[in-house]
């Protein structure tokens, strides 16, 4: 479980500077915002991973 709180702090880290450069005008084409992007889709893919192994329920709000 400490690994799946590690986790999830990465991606709300992630989230935020996406954010942030964002809000900075950073272009989301921007290859540093593409970049991001990538990094963040794999840590959701490992994140859901984890859990479907894990057998945890995955909540989903948008």
């Amino acid at each position: 479980m400490q690994g799946l709180m590690r986790m999830l702090e990465e991606i709300e880290f992630l989230r935020f500077r996406i954010n942030e450069a964002y809000q900075k005008g950073l272009e989301l084409t921007d290859g540093r915002m593409v970049e991001m992007s990538q990094d963040l889709d794999k840590l959701l893919l490992k994140y859901q991973r984890e859990c479907t192994s894990n057998d945890i329920k995955i909540e989903v709000s948008t």
